[in-house]
């Protein structure tokens, strides 16, 4: 997981590279902020999770995702897959700088408000 991150990385800077993710501004609140590593560190995105919809994680954080942080009065469930469907881990409002082991393995997300 820290090669790919790390990979990412290096050719995000090398080529100028913005990965567009919906944020707060431009299509309402960002409902989470996922990053590769622990503590919030590596590549981090704000993902829009529209209140029970699937939303996949976005590439380069397939598998790879070490913190979460979750707005407040919202919950949320994690997803081995990329459709919502296989096992899930409920996570709650609030930073989680680490995450119980197996679940850096999460490729999507549902949300909705408390």
């Amino acid at each position: 997981m820290y090669f790919k991150s790390a990979l990412l990385a290096a050719v995000a800077a090398i080529v100028g590279l913005t990965i567009a993710i919906p944020t707060a501004t431009s299509q309402g609140p960002a409902s989470i902020e996922i990053c590769s590593g622990q503590n919030f560190e590596g590549l981090c995105a704000n993902v829009w999770t529209p209140a029970g919809a699937c939303v996949e994680f976005p590439v380069g954080f397939h598998d790879d995702v070490g913190s979460i942080d979750v707005l407040e009065n919202e919950s949320c469930n994690l997803y081995y897959d990329n459709n919502c469907t296989t096992t899930s881990y409920n996570i709650g409002a609030g930073k989680h700088a680490t995450l119980p082991v197996g679940t850096d393995l999460f490729n999507s997300v549902t949300c909705t408000p408390n």
